[in-house]
């Protein structure tokens, strides 16, 4: 009987690969959402493999990749080093409970993930618990149900109210 662990390494394995998780056209539109700066210390929550992190390293002074399977983040780890990508780090972690201090990320990110958190509500207060004042979120998914649909977007309008 094949392992469990083995059956969570094929997921990442395909994740790693899977069109779109990692297109380079989804992982532009992430670019061009964030806007990163060069000094930004990034959080990007439900990593998976690690694309979203791969595309914004680059950009930024450090990404940290958040999952909550570790397979996920031994793939990114294993394509990371192929890579030679040196400013990522790799964490185990829940977005209803993020292991960092309040105000620390420059930079949110998490997408194709958000329709999984179980509580809309915690998720969000704890992208803005650890994001520094004034600072970034990008949230990308497909159409999540509807109360929590209606709460990002009145959580948009609220943020463009008070930049504008």
């Amino acid at each position: 009987m094949p392992d469990v662990r083995d059956s969570f390494r094929n997921v990442a394995a395909n994740y790693s690969r899977s069109t779109f998780h990692a297109s380079s056209a989804r992982l532009q539109e992430v670019i061009d959402l964030a806007r990163p700066r060069p000094g930004d210390l990034v959080l990007d929550v439900a990593t998976g493999t690690g694309n979203t992190a791969f595309a914004l390293a680059p950009h930024v002074r450090r990404v940290v990749g958040l999952d909550l399977t570790r397979e996920m983040l031994e793939e990114a780890r294993r394509v990371g080093a192929e890579r030679g990508i040196a400013n990522a780090d790799w964490v185990l972690g829940d977005a209803l409970h993020l292991p960092f201090q309040d105000d620390t990320f420059d930079l949110y990110t998490v997408r194709a993930a958000p329709h999984h958190f179980a509580d809309v509500d915690a998720f969000m207060a704890e992208a803005f618990r650890v994001l520094k004042p004034d600072r970034d979120v990008v949230f990308i998914d497909c159409a999540p149900p509807m109360p929590a649909r209606d709460l990002l977007h009145e959580v948009a309008r609220r943020l463009r109210c008070r930049d504008g």
